[in-house]
């Protein structure tokens, strides 16, 4: 596990207004351009003019699609214009990454956005432009008018097109703490409006150290966000909450909870002007905000964050090389020992429950995915330095596993990870992680079980007393952590 700051030898403040970005897996955040269309960040002062102009440009391309005036207009703008590369050097958006990538690595090839963001982009801009649209000012819109189009892909769609000031922004940091740059191969650099295509350079960045010839590029906090504040979700509860007695006047329709993408496609259709007017009421939304880091509500940040600092001041002392059975089981018992530490003895447990968000509220048990990530950040470093790659939720042929950890091919384990009132708890014992293991041929297995206070560790005790008896139950390595928050201090024990 590496981040910025650490690489290059940053003391963090918490005053800084750039986010520190994990530099070995992409952190599960995005950026949204109505937060930087709000931003008083100089660098990004014309940035919605710079959206404004991209997409007159797209425009122009459908006109002349349309017109058939230009008959590689089409292909241009699905294979090459809306097209946009992972930009990997920002390490945000989707990933299920192992954390164990190597500093020669490199991003696989035809990852991104790519064609599932370009061929629905520009169906919706052909639709836009049949009603006579020639720019846009929010490019986001683009989502109601077709189905496929998610938060990556708004995401990476504003960074590539903003990366000429994101890199700007990255430089003048870099030249202020005194990190060191290199020319870095950066695709779609900048955008050739008059050419109408995109344009590759080399870029003074300073070096990923987990990525072969990878720069890093830096992004403001207060750009990021877990879903852009113009969303699917939210038009949904516009229209409920304004428009659902005029659907039901004019179209007989009924909205039950939040509407599906075609749905959502449909009523744009129908009623454009209703975009229009929930992009206005998010304009005057005084309570649009980036999302806090501190909080952390969705566990996607922090407890990486802490879980390296553990890591940092826990290293284990394993002499042997990880060749045999033997030594695998004996390095994967030391490192699950570590997390079961550290979530005990070393207040672990408090990133595995929320925050109250309010007066007189309780904190309430987080769910199994944040297990999960506060898991993989323990043992990640650990089995990098051991040639051990832990691969999360990979497919076994009988359904996604937890974790699949391996050194070669005849070295391998799967670990299932549930909480203790899980109401598959009992499965996994008797049906679930036994298939698994066959199905993939593996013969060492771990069932770790979280329970958050007595009642669950009641319940785990009944269920195990239950499967004993069972034919084909997992009879392997259980491992029950004490994740309860009411922990009797030292001197009281």
């Amino acid at each position: 596990m590496e981040y910025f700051s650490s690489h290059y030898g940053i003391q963090l403040t918490e005053e800084e207004d750039w986010f520190d970005p994990r530099l070995d897996r992409d952190t599960n955040l995005y950026v949204d351009p109505f937060l930087i269309f709000k931003s008083s960040n100089p660098i990004f002062r014309n940035s919605r003019e710079k959206f404004k102009i991209f997409f007159r440009a797209t425009l122009e391309l459908v006109f002349e699609a349309k017109s058939r005036r230009n008959s590689n207009a089409l292909s241009r703008l699905e294979d090459s214009v809306l097209w946009f590369p992972e930009p990997g050097e920002f390490c945000l958006g989707d990933s299920k990454g192992t954390g164990n990538r190597h500093k020669v690595a490199r991003r696989t090839a035809g990852k991104g956005p790519g064609r599932r963001f370009s061929e629905p982009a520009t169906k919706a801009l052909f639709r836009l432009a049949d009603r006579g649209l020639e720019e846009l000012d929010h490019f986001e819109k683009i989502q109601f008018f077709t189905t496929g189009i998610g938060p990556d892909g708004i995401s990476d769609a504003t960074v590539n097109i903003l990366k000429q000031e994101f890199i700007q922004y990255t430089q003048e940091i870099c030249k202020n703490l005194g990190v060191p740059t290199e020319q870095c191969p950066v695709k779609y650099s900048e955008f050739n409006i008059e050419q109408k295509r995109w344009e590759h350079g080399r870029i003074s960045l300073p070096r990923n150290p987990c990525f072969d010839r990878e720069g890093i590029i830096l992004v403001p906090k207060d750009f990021l966000c877990v879903l852009p504040t113009i969303n699917k979700d939210g038009f949904s509860e516009f229209i409920s909450g304004f428009k659902s007695e005029q659907l039901r006047a004019e179209l007989n329709y009924e909205i039950e909870g939040y509407l599906d993408a075609a749905t959502i496609v449909e009523i744009a259709e129908k009623y454009p002007e209703w975009v229009e007017d929930y992009i206005e009421y998010k304009e005057k939304d005084e309570t649009v905000a980036p999302y806090d880091l501190s909080t952390d509500e969705k566990n996607l940040y922090r407890p990486q964050k802490e879980a390296y600092k553990f890591v940092d001041n826990n290293s284990i002392h394993f002499q042997k090389e990880v060749s045999t059975e033997d030594d695998f089981k004996e390095f994967l018992d030391l490192i699950i020992n570590q997390f079961k530490h550290y979530v005990e003895e070393q207040g672990g447990y408090r990133l595995l429950w929320n925050d109250p968000t309010g007066k007189g509220c309780e904190p309430l048990p987080r769910q199994e995915d944040s297990v999960q990530y506060l898991f993989l950040g323990i043992i990640s470093s650990y089995c990098k330095i051991y040639n051990v790659d832990p691969s999360r939720e990979p497919e076994t042929g009988r359904g996604p596993v937890d974790f699949k950890l391996s050194s070669g091919y005849n070295l391998r384990a799967l670990i299932e990870i549930k909480l203790a009132k899980s109401s598959k708890l009992k499965q996994g014992f008797e049906r679930q992680l036994p298939t698994y293991l066959k199905a993939q041929q593996i013969k060492l297995g771990f069932y770790m079980i979280i329970f958050y206070d007595q009642e669950d560790s009641s319940r785990v005790n009944k269920v195990m007393e239950k499967v004993r008896s069972s034919k084909g139950y997992f009879e392997g390595n259980v491992i029950l952590i004490d994740a309860s928050r009411e922990k009797k201090s030292a001197s009281k024990l």
